[in-house]
């Protein structure tokens, strides 16, 4: 038996899985939203992730801001007068 093939297949079908997993892991991970809405009486935005968060001028979107700085996913701005 020629365990160097065998190895070497291994090897290829281990960093084929690998690479499969980690799309799958990003897909996950831009898939989930953390909503923001906005306290207009403190002045902060409360995020789902029981957080909050200020800016001086503007909000998330006027920031550049795309990732919650808690849980590290998606901001989803939510406006409560829609």
């Amino acid at each position: 038996m020629d365990y160097d093939v065998i190895f070497r297949f291994v090897k290829r079908l281990l960093k084929k899985i690998s690479t499969v997993i980690k799309k799958i892991c990003s897909l996950i991970k831009s898939m989930n939203k953390c909503e923001w809405r906005y306290d207009k009486e403190d002045g902060y935005y409360e995020t789902e992730c029981e957080s909050n968060f200020s800016f001086v001028d503007g909000g998330p979107c006027d920031n550049d801001i795309t990732y919650c700085h808690n849980c590290g996913n998606k901001i989803k701005v939510i406006d409560d007068e829609e």
